[in-house]
């Protein structure tokens, strides 16, 4: 039997922090490369793209990906039009996903007004959630209000993402491992082979 050969996985990180002049880390940003080098140790190949890192987005207008002119959003497509499995590291606050990352997601899939027939650009891919929240409310919220847009844009929504609230609390950290090894194993599994998923339901 011929070895099975594994797709590459985008690992999108979409915090903005730390702030300039802030030493303190970014959890959503320090998760997300735990699961990367864990899948990257299963043999599954990987490739990076931080929202922090990009030139500057613009802020959502209405108008199609192709109409800003941004090298940092042509350089977000392009990253996720090359890949079918996606591991989106969104923080949240206030009960939400975070703004900027929001912004982006709104930025590739331009206006859809009344479900017209525009297709998103994760539209069909595989993407599993990793939410890391200010406290357990807000990652809750947020993953519910992610994983309904993910739908909504027609993407394969991952089955084992990953929800936590502050990770400086010691029952959030007790949880973590397991949820983490969950999450490896099934992006490394995605990446090999099929997996159960949730879409848009038919209409």
């Amino acid at each position: 039997m011929s070895e099975r050969i594994a797709r590459s996985v985008l690992l999108l990180c979409g915090s903005l922090k730390p702030a300039p002049g802030v030493a303190r880390p970014s959890a959503a940003r320090q998760l997300l490369g735990l699961v990367g080098s864990g899948i990257a140790g299963r043999g599954v190949p990987t490739e990076s793209l931080d929202l922090r890192e990009l030139p500057p987005l613009p802020h959502f207008d209405g108008r199609d990906v192709s109409e800003y002119h941004n090298d940092g959003l042509d350089r977000l497509h392009k990253a996720v039009t090359t890949h079918d499995i996606t591991v989106l590291s969104v923080p949240a606050y206030w009960g939400m996903p975070s703004g900027p990352l929001v912004n982006a997601l709104h930025l590739l899939g331009g206006a859809n007004y009344d479900g017209e027939s525009k297709v998103h650009p994760l539209s069909g891919r595989t993407v599993f959630p990793l939410v890391v929240g200010a406290d357990d409310f807000s990652a809750h919220q947020a993953t519910a209000l992610l994983r309904a847009g993910l739908i909504e844009y027609g993407c394969r929504v991952g089955p084992a993402g990953l929800t936590v609230g502050n990770i400086q609390r010691q029952d959030s950290r007790a949880a973590l491992a397991g949820a983490l090894s969950r999450l490896i194993d099934a992006v490394a599994a995605s990446a090999l082979g099929d997996v159960d998923d949730e879409r848009r339901p038919a209409t």
